[in-house]
């Protein structure tokens, strides 16, 4: 989830806000669900699996641990991910993310363009950057 607000700052060029929280967490529900429901179609013969079965009594905890674990995480990246985002890591985001978008324009003013994979986020960023990441007249 973080990793899409951060490209929601840099790429398409959005505001911090509440707007990008919740557009950055609609866009990430079919991805995250679809991933757990598969780890939990996966798990359902471990869950399901007869205790009378030798080698079962160690596999059905196991299976109940595993997919009461990825019920949790998914529940929690939905309701408190981006809870916390919003309310803690405004400033922290847009440095973050000028950082971003001034390594990419250093690294395309040195090279013509943006090697993708890239991940020297190093300098400081620039008025124009800080302008793209805050919106017109902020200034952090």
């Amino acid at each position: 989830m973080l990793s899409h607000y951060l490209h929601l700052m840099t790429e398409e060029g959005m505001t911090f806000g509440r707007d990008l929280v919740i557009k950055g967490s609609q866009e990430r529900v079919a991805p995250v669900l679809m991933t757990a429901l598969t780890t939990i179609l996966g798990l359902i013969p471990l869950v399901l699996a007869a205790s009378g079965q030798p080698g079962k009594e160690i596999l059905y905890p196991v299976g109940v641990v595993v997919l009461g674990g990825i019920i949790t995480s998914t529940l929690l990246d939905f309701a408190i991910t981006p809870t916390i985002f919003f309310n803690y890591s405004g400033k922290a985001a847009v440095k973050v993310a000028a950082a971003i978008l001034s390594a990419k324009e250093s690294e395309k003013s040195r090279n013509g363009s943006f090697p993708e994979g890239n991940t020297n986020f190093g300098g400081e960023e620039s008025p124009s950057t800080q302008a793209a990441v805050l919106g017109p007249g902020r200034r952090t």
